[in-house]
């Protein structure tokens, strides 16, 4: 049975999502879709084709209607396999881009709640780190770019286990399935930063208090490359394809001053 003080906690929890719920609900109740900056014209068509495909029993391998053709699964940002794209299956877009922000929103305020009361934060200075997670100004204007705020969502909580040491299997575990998640969303650049991060909270590991001996640092690093890669592995049917992309584009590099169209 709970006891009063988790739901107590589990309720101010809740109510470090109010912020998003709060922007979100043009979209969530009024079935308005976020249009700001990219969303309108580059986020909705890239989620939106992927989804009719998917629907129709198709792997998108390439998209016709981009430009004159464009490799789909190669493109991060389609997130083809990436689990909150099926959202998009729903018939309302508004109402899906709603819910894949507001389910990305909960991911980081409650990853952000974990690691401040794993730090031995009150639940009040929880809340206040959550929300300010959840409601500061770079998380709000980040999520108007779906693949970055989708891998940014995914920071804390391995963050969180990261400096927690990743002492069992469910740790790695769930270190594993973060990382994966994180990178299917199709940010590489989050994706590099938050690893690096974590390696450093994995080197730093919060000391352990229940008399057992704390693995060295040398170790618990160990036991973060072995989680990330089998995260990353995970993740290996779009990176595969985004790697061989990067690889053989001729976007690598400029166009040659010739070619160039400076405009009026």
């Amino acid at each position: 049975m709970l006891s009063r003080r988790s739901v107590v906690s589990g309720v101010l929890g809740g109510a470090a999502l109010l912020p998003a719920l709060l922007w979100l609900q043009p979209a969530l109740f009024a079935r308005q879709a976020p249009s700001f900056r990219d969303q309108s014209d580059f986020f909705f068509p890239l989620k939106l084709y992927t989804a009719d495909r998917i629907g129709s029993g198709q792997i998108p391998f390439w998209n016709p209607l981009s430009g004159l053709g464009e490799p789909w699964l190669a493109n991060g940002q389609s997130g083809v396999f990436y689990p909150p794209t099926l959202l998009f299956l729903i018939p309302s877009a508004a109402l899906a881009a709603g819910l894949f922000l507001l389910l990305h929103f909960a991911i980081g305020v409650s990853g952000a709640w974990r690691f401040a009361k794993e730090e031995a934060v009150s639940d009040a200075g929880a809340l206040i780190a959550a929300a300010g997670f959840g409601a500061c100004g770079f998380a709000v204007s980040l999520s108007v770019y779906w693949n970055h705020f989708g891998a940014w969502a995914y920071l804390p909580w391995i963050a969180a286990l990261a400096r927690a040491g990743l002492r069992s299997r469910g740790a790695r575990s769930g270190l594993a399935a973060a990382v994966g998640l994180q990178a299917m969303a199709g940010s590489p650049e989050m994706s590099a930063a938050t690893l690096a991060l974590a390696a450093v909270l994995a080197w730093k590991a919060r000391p352990v208090e229940d008399g057992w001996l704390d693995p060295p640092p040398g170790r618990r690093l160990l036991r973060f490359a072995g989680a990330a890669a089998l995260g990353l592995a995970l993740a290996g049917w779009a990176l595969v394809p985004m790697a061989e992309l990067a690889l053989n584009s001729e976007r690598r590099a400029a166009l040659p001053a010739a070619e160039r169209d400076r405009g009026p």
